[in-house]
């Protein structure tokens, strides 16, 4: 009787909890102001020159992820298709941050997107900024333009015609766009917190399992070793691992409760400023997302008080159509809210809502990520599970592919080192594993001889040698055993140059 007397009291929470969640209301100048600095991001972060090289790759190098290989049969990989898209891409983007047919342009620029931001991530290594793509469609359905922008410009001039008073009002409408990209970042974290959890309950964290991860990773790009040596202190790198864990799985759960959202945001922060130390990598595309957490509106009117000791005060009285349009663009762009209204002829429009999209787009975003989170499909574009990192490392070791020349007094050791600082090192191990993969080795043998064709390519003597054989090879990832010869090695194939 007391479960059954409990189960009407919960969902009365839960139900309460999320209706709270979603009917928070928002001012205008917090949804646009990060509309500027997410195209602003996008658009200093896109590496046009590696789009392009990786445009040119051979199609034989190319592992198509989860979600395009029907498009990618459709719509090829090509240069000059690269080159035209990022165009249009780079194009509806910096409409879009400028707010200039705000919605139309951040939709197009996510369409856009799949294909452009997707190039790298055709050839065996998805880097997981997907979210991107995600943002960009909350973004489109929302009214993340009504100040700070072009558009509401031209709405202000409509609005004052009207004789309406120009007012920014708080509204949901502007509250959740927010609430989704909150929920998606959980969506991020979650699954990779719970198939950790999951396949190896606590000896994933409480091991030395995390040790090993950051073998593999520092030697991954090349050796590189943080300042302070985490690995050699086992109960601060397994109290990291609980953390790591525990944070996971509690984002989604702290941004709920507006008393409890700071810490979500603080947390992350904390979490990636650890990981880019002692991992030495960063995800720098989804820490900018945290900035989706800052009260603007707030901070600048706080700002404005100081820069402006007294409120300006205006007087709107309809009776100028030059001066009425002029203070309600103004008032559009009046970020330290300092601007006070003396005369009210007309109550201003309530903000429209525009719910109905907006919350369709988000939940069908958030549905589908949970199939791809739970499916554990990390290899998907534009949706997928981010890494889980959830397999356990029982030993200090790392595969990989080494190509060696073959002279006629014997054979030398071919450095990868240009492609791999071409490609960055991280993809260019991710398209390694991804050829270690292949089942079939007559498709491997072609794979691994499109290898040889962009080494060449990009410049690397091959001269000298009559042909090159592939091995795999097993290496140590300890850092005090960087410079061994391999642990065990295989020949893969044999190709004539």
């Amino acid at each position: 009787m007391g479960a059954k007397a409990d189960n009407p009291i919960i969902w009365g929470a839960i139900k309460s909890t999320f209706k709270n969640y979603f009917s928070e209301e928002d001012s205008p100048f917090n949804i646009a102001i990060f509309r500027i600095i997410f195209f602003l991001f996008i658009l200093t972060y896109i590496d046009q020159k590696q789009i392009f090289w990786f445009s040119q790759l051979p199609s034989d190098l190319m592992f198509p992820p989860v979600g395009m290989k029907h498009l990618l049969s459709v719509i090829p990989v090509t240069p000059d298709l690269a080159h035209k898209a990022m165009i249009l891409f780079i194009g509806f983007s910096f409409f879009a941050m400028i707010g200039c047919f705000a919605r139309t342009s951040s939709f197009l620029a996510a369409i856009s997107g799949i294909y452009v931001l997707g190039i790298p991530q055709f050839y065996g290594k998805v880097d997981h900024y997907n979210h991107l793509i995600w943002l960009m469609l909350i973004l489109s359905v929302s009214r993340c333009a009504d100040v700070l922008s072009i558009d509401s410009i031209w709405k202000a001039i409509r609005d004052a015609d009207q004789g309406l008073e120009p007012k920014n009002q708080n509204s949901v409408a502007y509250a959740l766009p927010l609430r989704f990209i909150w929920l998606l970042m959980g969506m991020v974290y979650f699954f990779p917190g719970f198939w950790k959890l999951f396949r190896t309950p606590w000896y994933w964290a409480w091991s030395d399992n995390l040790k090993y991860h950051m073998y593999f990773q520092w030697h991954e790009i090349g050796g590189s070793l943080p300042f302070f040596r985490l690995d050699q202190h086992p109960f601060l790198y397994k109290m990291c691992g609980l953390g790591v864990i525990s944070f996971e799985l509690a984002f989604v759960f702290l941004v709920l409760f507006p008393i409890l959202r700071p810490l979500a945001a603080i947390s992350g922060i904390l979490f990636h400023s650890l990981i880019r130390v002692f991992m030495q990598f960063g995800f720098i595309h989804l820490e900018i997302c945290y900035l989706s957490f800052i009260n603007w509106a707030g901070l600048f009117a706080e700002i404005g008080k100081w820069i402006i000791k007294e409120p300006l005060t205006v007087r709107y009285d309809g009776k100028s159509k030059q001066y009425q349009r002029m203070i309600a663009v103004w008032s559009k762009f009046d970020i330290f809210q300092r601007i006070v209204f003396s005369d009210k002829i007309r109550a201003s429009k309530k903000t429209p809502h525009d719910r109905l999209l907006l919350k369709f787009t988000g939940i069908a975003l958030l549905l589908i990520n949970f199939i791809f989170g739970f499916r554990e499909t990390i290899s998907g574009w534009p949706f997928a599970c981010y890494p889980t990192f959830s397999q356990v490392f029982t030993k200090a070791i790392s595969q990989t592919i080494t190509p060696n020349g073959v002279m006629e007094n014997g054979e030398d050791e071919i450095s990868l080192r240009p492609l791999q600082k071409r490609m960055h090192q991280e993809r260019f191990a991710g398209m390694i594993r991804s050829i270690l993969r292949m089942p079939d080795k007559v498709q491997q043998r072609v794979t691994l001889k499109a290898l040889a064709s962009v080494m060449k390519a990009e410049g690397i003597d091959l001269k000298n040698y009559s042909k090159i054989r592939f091995y795999e090879a097993i290496y140590s990832t300890e850092p005090e055993k960087a410079n061994n010869p391999p642990i065990f090695r295989k020949l893969l194939a044999e190709i004539d140059l």
